[in-house]
């Protein structure tokens, strides 16, 4: 391999992973909106919404991981980037082995169960199950718990540098599964056929997973499944179960101010707070469509002990993705006005106070978070664990209370000043400990960050004033781009980054020699 193709390698991986998600996300996104009008056509609005209910009640079990598959996948990076093809195999054996044996005694219990409320009725139902939906729930909570042990083998494509090649493999196994979607509701197929044949196509595309695995990585041949691995899994759980109690906090502090919304507002609030909010997360959609492809380089660069390397790559990632996010969430501000009302039908008022709190929130988010990548990346995750806690219940304590008497503006601000209290204080500071760093050097990188947004946030406030409709965006995309080159040349935030990246990829290269 020549020197330029092992310069470009790392950034090839990085811009292919980046590309291959946000595919992954729009083929993610097309399942959801395409085959509604083929399961309506089918089923009819009654049976439709059975099966979103039925669907719903099991899709809880995916929480059964245990944070097993983040875990396992960084413990495999770190050995694939120390050419420990042995230990790759090996906790690969032990992660696979233990989390099918806890899908099946989930089975099990959940067979039980089933077979109870078959006689006995459900809590909250006030009748025994039907037979098909019994039918259906077995077989859709099988196909979740399925998909435990088969995406906790499925990481084993990130932790061997191949993001992108899994991220393909994922999106053609939704393609195909549209394909085949439509073509049993369009035979207008029972519930319990169609819930079937989910299963039997999850089989098969983990099997088509397990055989292009072994295909492309050494270390996924000759694996041992069984119970003394499954036993031997049990010392990775200490660590995984962070993870779990850290997307368990997530989904809290996103669920639950809905919740407390729900009880102390009318249903309208509710549904402006939910509306803005989705609105304002595709801001967030940089920090997710980034995070994939560049965490397993993070894992590589520790177990390589390229400390420097780490820490340049954290500093690239902090302000390139406060400037992508800001830069969505200025757009965002500014279409709002046109766009929310047309999307809603007009049936809810656009509130600026609201969205301005909830993307002043998400582009916070997208530095302060990701201040954290590298202790996420090497499983040092433990620390963060407790600030997950307290931001979920600062946030739901501060919603019940500022909710009571500002609506859906007060439920928001409570998620900022639980992400302030609980994010922006301790991450950037975690961070900087576990990179070796004086306690100030990330926040120094949020603040370049959140410097370099200045020129935009002018062109986007003369936008507004000078203009109206969609005359004001057109000129405020105009002007980003204008601005884009002096910002890649001279600002300090995205212009430190682009070199940090040039200059990793540079290192990368020499040490590969």
């Amino acid at each position: 391999m020549t020197g330029a193709a092992l310069e470009a390698s790392p950034r090839k991986r990085v811009w292919k992973g980046l590309s291959a998600s946000a595919l992954g996300q729009a083929a993610a996104a097309a399942q959801a909106i395409v085959l509604v009008p083929f399961f309506l056509h089918a089923w009819g609005v009654d049976l439709y919404g059975r099966w979103l209910a039925l669907t719903a009640a099991v899709s809880y079990l995916t929480l059964l991981d245990l944070g097993g598959k983040s875990y396992i996948a960084n413990l495999l990076a770190i050995r694939h980037a120390q050419g420990d093809e042995a230990g790759f195999r090996k906790d690969l054996s032990e992660g696979v082995s233990l989390f099918i044996f806890v899908s099946l005694g989930t089975c099990a219990v959940m067979l039980i169960l089933l077979g109870v409320f078959l006689q006995t009725p459900f809590p909250g139902l006030g009748r025994p199950f039907m037979g098909w939906e019994a039918q259906v729930l077995g077989l859709i909570g099988a196909s979740c718990l399925l998909a435990i042990p088969s995406g906790v083998y499925g990481s084993c494509f990130r932790a061997a540098g191949l993001f992108a090649r899994g991220a393909v493999v994922r999106i053609f196994v939704v393609c195909l599964w549209i394909a085949v979607s439509i073509g049993l509701l369009q035979a207008s197929v029972s519930l319990e056929a169609y819930a079937a044949a989910t299963l039997g196509f999850g089989i098969a595309s983990t099997s088509a997973v397990v055989w292009d695995t072994r295909r492309c990585i050494p270390g996924c041949k000759g694996l041992r499944i069984g119970l003394a691995p499954a036993r031997q899994g049990w010392a990775h759980l200490g660590g995984s179960l962070h993870f779990w109690v850290i997307a368990l906090a997530e989904v809290a502090k996103i669920q639950g101010v809905v919740l407390v919304l729900a009880f102390i507002a009318p249903p309208a609030a509710v549904a402006a707070f939910a509306t803005h909010r989705t609105l304002a997360s595709i801001s967030g959609y940089t920090y997710v469509l980034v995070q994939g492809p560049v965490i397993p380089e993070l894992s590589f660069l520790w177990a390589q002990q390229r400390h420097a390397d780490l820490q340049r790559a954290t500093f690239a990632s902090v302000k390139l993705l406060m400037v992508a996010a800001g830069s969505v969430a200025l757009l965002l501000w500014l279409s709002a006005p046109l766009a929310y009302p047309l999307w809603t039908g007009g049936k809810l008022p656009l509130e600026p106070v609201l969205l301005l709190i909830l993307l002043v929130q998400g582009v916070l988010a997208a530095g302060w978070s990701t201040s954290a990548w590298a202790l996420i990346a090497t499983n040092h995750h433990r620390a963060l664990t407790g600030w997950f806690l307290g931001n979920a219940a600062v946030t739901l304590v501060l919603a019940a209370w500022l909710g009571s008497t500002h609506g859906a503006a007060g439920v928001a601000a409570a998620g900022l000043i639980g992400d302030l209290l609980c994010g922006l204080v301790a991450f950037p500071a975690l961070g900087s400990f576990f990179l070796k760093l004086p306690p100030g050097r990330l926040y120094r990188e949020l603040c370049a960050g959140a410097l370099t947004l200045l020129p935009l946030a002018g062109a986007a406030y003369l936008s507004r004033v000078l203009l109206n409709g969609w005359w004001s965006i057109a000129f405020f995309v105009l002007a980003g781009a204008g601005l884009a080159y002096p910002m890649l040349r001279k600002e300090p935030g995205v212009a430190d980054a682009v070199r940090d990246f040039r200059h990793l990829a540079a290192d990368w290269a020499r040490k590969a020699r």
